[in-house]
């Protein structure tokens, strides 16, 4: 039924002249509607052809670019390779040389270690050389001293008033000061000491004129210093014998060791001769007695002259001392004298001795030290051994 009136609809519309107007108004209508869709899909073909026209062109460009980076990352990478190939060379001869420069240090090396276990052995020899030297010379002392029908004058007893043995009361307050000095020696070292001045005095010219227990005490208060360098000053040194004995004894074992000895080599007290040996007391007798216990020429130093004279004073000034024993003018003037202008010349923590202290036949000695004590100084008065004061400065 619908089929039907739409067809009789149609034919109306065909037929009637009114139709064909609208029609061709209808048909006019809708070219011009598919003209302007024909005209803006062209427009939008176009922008979208410009679009993709610029998509191409910076895909192109983008890709150029990609590939000059591209180049630019292998010829890199290839610079690279050709550097740690360069480097990888360089590392391995490097390499080689050192393993080679090891390898000759060890041989210098292990060269060196032979000659010092040499140096070792042949100076352990020599040690145990001047070991046996020394008790071969105090052996042959000892078998001296039993052939000599007067033992006593090499003792001391027939030739001074300064005995040559060492008494157990002596040996014990020897130990005493030993321990108070912190060097823990025994009995036994205190009479090798004991022996060992005999034995020096026996091998010199002239005397030591001091007890053996003061020479003792001195090398013990010597040896308590320490020290890898060691300067010592002496005023008055008649023979020398103290010098050679704190060589023997203390010094030969101090690789600085240095002594500076003043002596106007003028006689004993006014006399020409020394009245227990009747022998000259002169520079050449100290300085055989040096050479005698082997000192060395650049281990010690001679200055005749007085200890006031100026340019003896300027000398010494060259230096300070660890240890400074006053033993020369023993007037109270002379002992003043000495105190004051070396006594400055002593280190800090050194030593400074006085001997004779106490002696009855040196009143000006005891008189200017017993006035020194009650003074305030740079020392402190350690103690007093025997006819020996002893002062360390602070």
């Amino acid at each position: 039924m619908a089929a039907s009136l739409l067809i009789v609809l149609g034919y109306l519309l065909v037929a009637s002249p009114v139709a064909n107007r609208i029609l061709g108004i209808a048909g006019a209508v809708l070219l011009a509607v598919l003209l302007k869709v024909v005209f803006e899909l062209s427009s939008q073909l176009s922008r979208v052809e410009r679009v993709a026209s610029r998509m191409a062109s910076q895909l192109v460009e983008s890709s150029t670019r990609f590939g000059a980076e591209l180049s630019t990352t292998i010829e890199l990478q290839q610079q690279l390779r050709v550097i740690l190939e360069q480097t990888q060379g360089e590392l391995q001869q490097r390499t080689a040389s050192l393993e080679s420069e090891f390898s000759d240090s060890r041989e210098r090396f292990s060269r060196a270690e032979k000659q010092i276990q040499s140096l070792i052995g042949q100076t352990q020899t020599r040690i145990e050389s001047v070991e046996k030297t020394a008790v071969n010379r105090d052996a042959a002392v000892e078998r001296h001293e039993g052939l000599v029908p007067d033992v006593g004058m090499l003792m001391g007893s027939r030739f001074q008033s300064l005995p040559r043995s060492l008494g157990s009361d002596q040996r014990g307050e020897l130990l005493e000061w030993a321990n108070d000095l912190a060097l823990g020696v025994e009995s036994e070292s205190i009479d090798y000491l004991a022996r060992k001045l005999v034995s020096v005095e026996a091998l010199c010219k002239g005397r030591l004129a001091a007890s053996t227990a003061d020479g003792v005490f001195r090398a013990l208060v010597a040896r308590s210093l320490g020290l890898e360098r060691t300067n010592v000053l002496e005023i008055g040194v008649l023979f020398g014998l103290n010098a050679a004995f704190l060589w023997d004894t203390v010094g030969f074992t101090v690789p600085g060791w240095h002594q500076t000895l003043i002596d106007p080599f003028t006689g004993y007290y006014g006399k020409a001769l020394d009245r227990f040996t009747g022998l000259p007391v002169t520079r050449d007798i100290t300085e055989s007695n040096l050479n005698r216990v082997g000192a060395p020429p650049d281990t010690w130093r001679i200055l005749e002259g007085y200890s006031t004279d100026e340019w003896v004073l300027q000398s010494v000034s060259d230096r300070s001392y660890d240890l400074v024993f006053v033993d020369g003018d023993h007037s109270y003037e002379g002992v003043s004298f000495d105190m004051n202008n070396y006594g400055p010349l002593v280190k800090s923590q050194g030593i400074l001795m006085v001997d004779d202290y106490g002696a009855q036949f040196w009143p000006g000695v005891t008189e200017y030290v017993d006035e020194f004590l009650t003074r305030e100084s740079d020392f402190d008065h350690v103690g007093t051994y025997n006819h020996t004061a002893i002062f360390r400065r602070r």
